[in-house]
């Protein structure tokens, strides 16, 4: 089993979103953070970082949620 099957076996992608927001963002312009194997040094697999917009519709998303919710 090599890196590609276990990130499929989980679902995960070589670049996945990093934000939340009742599902992930996948449209963020964030820059990329690479995710390295301690054994290798390799790229295992990378997060795409949230971007001023995509924490404003986080935070937008977790305050009428919070409202939903109350």
């Amino acid at each position: 089993m090599d890196t590609n099957d276990i990130l499929n076996a989980l679902g995960l992608d070589a670049v996945n979103a990093g934000a939340c927001a009742r599902g992930w963002i996948d449209d963020t312009k964030g820059s990329e953070l690479a995710s390295l194997g301690p054994a290798t040094g390799q790229v295992i697999a990378k997060v795409r970082q949230a971007d001023a917009a995509a924490y404003e519709r986080v935070a937008a998303t977790a305050y009428e949620t919070f409202l939903d919710w109350r």
